[in-house]
């Protein structure tokens, strides 16, 4: 085991003025659903086959799909699709048996169920785990290892796996003294095929790099693992994996909070340098900015690009765009958003990825949808 603590004397700064983007790419949001029975949690898919996206929802009862009609980025008021699922926590939707058909995997409070896209989700299997279910940790689900037997389901620290062969088996990423990894994100930061894993950690982030020989997983045990210390409570869920200043490496990024509208908030970046490898502390701060994150290439230039949908009564959703040769963050466009989840999905068929807030509160649930005007504005 080779364990790596980085502290150097990497300069922490906080970013130079951001200019708001001359025009709106993100204008005119659409509310697209309002479910009745309290929002958990939503992702898109295409699973009638007609080459769009349909909206998945999971409330309080049930998981329900909505087709998307014709008419770009209006759907269906009657599901086409109703399952009755007792506090869904996550879902996710996608080909990931091979079979050509989307599957669903669903996690409530101990348990997780896979179910098969191949017959239209009629065959379910059910795991048993009784560490699963966070809201606030994402679910990853993939290969980690290519050619590899097993479908790998990852929340947080919580690991379980399955093949034909061996159905469900359950693992764990303990942390370095405590078991506080949350919040979880899966990459090939090596350089190799294989995937990594990264958590946070109350105040750092935690990368467990791959091979994990033993479905419990001790950084003791590991072939190399890295803490890349923060100095400052880092917000649950905030993690992010993108190549930020275009090296062609990828970087991380994690939001530190004091408070959910506190200027002295921050995005904290940590570049990866070459050879490949993290300096601690983060090699860049972005002040006044906290919330859950996505990252793609929303004005299409080949570069990664970041949404960030800010907590707070007030709530807004920022995106903050890349060109290469500038200092990250080059622009911004700032947007009114109250919410708790954020997706992205090319919802209209245009190329380019579009964003989905989802809020639940006083007013009500309901997901909104804030079209991707890049393709029109090249």
């Amino acid at each position: 085991m080779y364990l790596r603590f980085f502290f150097s004397l990497g300069l922490l700064v906080a970013a130079g003025p951001i200019c708001a983007a001359s025009e709106g790419r993100f204008s005119n949001p659409i509310v697209i659903h309002e479910p009745a029975e309290g929002l958990r949690a939503f992702e898109f898919a295409d699973l009638n086959g007609d080459g769009r996206a349909d909206l998945v929802v999971a409330t309080r009862r049930s998981i329900k799909v909505y087709a998307q009609r014709e008419d770009a980025l209006t759907f269906e008021a009657t599901p086409w699709i109703d399952l009755p699922f007792e506090a869904p926590l996550q879902i996710a939707v996608g080909d990931f048996l091979g079979s050509g058909r989307p599957d669903l995997v669903v996690v409530q409070k101990g348990k997780l169920t896979l179910l098969h896209g191949a017959d239209g989700w009629r065959t379910r299997q059910e795991a048993s785990n009784g560490n699963l279910g966070s809201l606030d940790d994402p679910l990853w689900v993939g290969k980690l290892v290519p050619g590899e037997p097993w479908l790998n389901f990852i929340s947080g620290p919580v690991w379980v796996r399955w093949s034909e062969a061996t159905g469900f088996q359950n693992g764990y990423f303990h942390g370095p003294s405590h078991n506080d990894n949350t919040a979880s994100r899966v990459a090939a930061l090596s350089g190799g095929e294989a995937k990594d894993i990264v958590f946070q950690g109350p105040e750092e982030l935690r990368i467990y790099n791959a091979p994990f020989l033993s479905l419990k997983v001790k950084p003791a045990d590991l072939r190399e693992s890295v803490l890349l210390p923060a100095g400052r409570a880092l917000l649950r869920g905030s993690l992010a994996v993108g190549d930020f200043n275009g090296d062609g490496r990828p970087d991380l990024l994690a939001s530190s909070i004091v408070g959910t509208e506190s200027e002295m908030n921050a995005l904290l970046i940590w570049y990866q340098g070459e050879p490949l490898g993290f300096a601690s502390p983060p090699s860049q701060a972005i002040s006044g900015m906290a919330g859950q994150t996505a990252v793609a290439d929303f004005d299409g230039n080949g570069l990664d690009d970041l949404a960030l949908l800010q907590p707070g009564r007030k709530g807004r959703l920022l995106v903050l765009f890349q060109e290469k040769g500038t200092p990250f963050p080059t622009h911004r466009e700032a947007l009114k958003a109250r919410g708790h989840l954020l997706r992205v999905a090319d919802l209209n068929g245009d190329g380019v990825p579009d964003l989905a807030v989802g809020s639940m509160g006083d007013e009500g649930s309901r997901i909104t949808v804030f079209p991707n005007h890049s393709s029109s504005q090249k």
